[in-house]
């Protein structure tokens, strides 16, 4: 057993939830276990939680707390135990609703007016986030000086409240509709940043989610795109070693192409 599965299954113990039946689900950034037969999966972070800490943690339940409250398509933290987040052998583990999945159900046009509905509801959200463009983790975690001095010229992104990681990997399909999930990267920023995320990983379902989006500046998206791509390239190392050779590949890609910004954007310009 794991160290991240065995830290899900004592803290599912701990708060009288199932464990003999577990699922893992997703092994990646984070060990995602359904703890069956409980509609519960125990997320055991992993990569961005080390990195961040538990008060970090905190604020990503009290966020979801408050979307759920509001009525917003997200992947809802439980609310019959302590959702979290929960100190095990030095990992943080969080409780949320498990989501019956179907990928067959995707719609990009209906996922982007779920995120459109997902920033109105959000915009109401008074807790403290850091902005988007996250540059203190990008200059910390960066090798290439390179990529460090483009950040360091970078100025910073504010806005309100946003998903933070808009891609269409992070919507659940359900008969009621998508919920969008993974709430880690929460931050303030424009809008289009969450655009951005649907952009840096092109397809026609892509671009689709974001003709059906409704109102936003092009332009905007293109200068979010800098700011993805470069946090990309910094964190994506970090699991790399996780996938095996296609996550090196994957994460050299991300570098290459943050550092093509990097020579070609002396600096960004802000409309």
């Amino acid at each position: 057993m794991t160290h991240p599965l065995r830290a899900a299954l004592t803290a599912g113990r701990t708060h009288g939830l199932p464990t003999s039946d577990p699922v893992v689900l997703r092994d990646l950034t984070n060990v995602i276990v359904h703890l069956r037969p409980a509609p519960v999966v125990a997320r055991v972070q992993l990569t961005l939680g080390a990195l961040r800490g538990v008060a970090w943690a905190r604020t990503e339940i009290d966020a979801a707390r408050f979307l759920a409250a509001a009525g917003s398509p997200i992947a809802p933290p439980v609310t019959d135990v302590d959702p979290g987040p929960h100190e095990v052998d030095g990992l943080l583990v969080t409780f949320w609703h498990f989501v019956d999945h179907d990928p067959a159900l995707a719609d990009a046009a209906i996922a982007a007016r779920s995120l459109h509905e997902l920033h109105e509801a959000f915009a109401a959200y008074d807790g403290e986030l850091p902005t988007c463009d996250r540059l203190d983790e990008v200059r910390r975690l960066v090798d290439d000086p390179e990529l460090r001095a483009f950040a360091q010229r970078l100025p910073p992104l504010d806005g309100g409240p946003i998903h933070g990681d808009a891609h269409l990997g992070n919507v659940l399909w359900t008969r009621d509709g998508p919920l969008w999930s993974d709430l880690e990267n929460i931050c303030r920023g424009p809008r289009e940043f969450d655009l951005a995320c649907l952009r840096f990983r092109p397809s026609p379902e892509a671009d689709a989610a974001i003709a059906a989006y409704g109102e936003h500046d092009a332009e905007a998206v293109e200068r979010a795109l800098v700011y993805v791509t470069l946090f990309l390239a910094a964190v994506t190392p970090l699991v790399a070693d996780r996938v095996g050779v296609g996550g090196r590949v994957e994460a050299q890609r991300r570098i290459d192409v943050a550092l093509a910004y990097a020579r070609t954007r002396s600096t960004i310009v802000h409309g």
